[in-house]
């Protein structure tokens, strides 16, 4: 018998399965609340992952806030931002305190478009997709990094409207 239907029903999402034998010899197949059977949430470092529960929490617990941020949008859902790369847990608890969800949170770099380069001891990070940029990762030399981040704050002032022509607004 060929799974394939229930692979690309089901791709992206992870479910548990339970698979029960019935007494004519065919397949009862329960699934299961999505993070019921997740263990373990895989992100890339800036970027977002959608994590359903069971019920609405009250509570959420991130045992390291400086590797992922995590809020609950429509009741359920959580969205998992992985800050930056490293391993923490996600606790979930409802109203009366009960425990439902906790998770290992391991957020990694993408890897994929991503090149370093070194000067002596000090890295520099660049994303090249398809030119290559500078990119900010912790772990880059002190002067790269901080250079980059003085870009990329100016930039995000003038996005916001904290910054115009140059100045900061009051």
């Amino acid at each position: 018998m060929s799974w394939g239907w229930l692979r690309s029903i089901a791709s992206g999402i992870k479910v548990s399965v339970t698979v029960f034998g019935v007494a004519t010899g065919g397949l009862l197949l329960l699934a299961a609340h999505a993070n019921s059977a997740e263990t373990s949430v895989r992100v890339k470092a800036d970027e977002a992952r959608i994590v359903p529960l069971v019920a609405s929490p009250s509570t959420v617990i991130v045992g390291n806030p400086s590797i992922a941020d995590v809020s609950v949008q429509n009741g359920t859902l959580l969205v998992v931002m992985g800050r930056n790369y490293g391993s923490t847990n996600v606790i979930a608890l409802n109203q009366a305190g009960e425990e439902i969800a906790n998770f290992e949170l391991s957020v990694t770099t993408s890897g994929v478009h991503e090149v370093s380069l070194f000067r002596g001891s000090a890295r520099a990070s660049y994303n090249c997709a398809p030119t290559c940029e500078s990119e900010l990762n912790v772990g880059d030399g002190e002067v790269t990094f901080n250079r980059i981040l003085t870009q990329q704050t100016g930039k995000m002032g003038v996005v916001t409207g904290a910054v115009t022509n140059g100045q900061a607004s009051e």
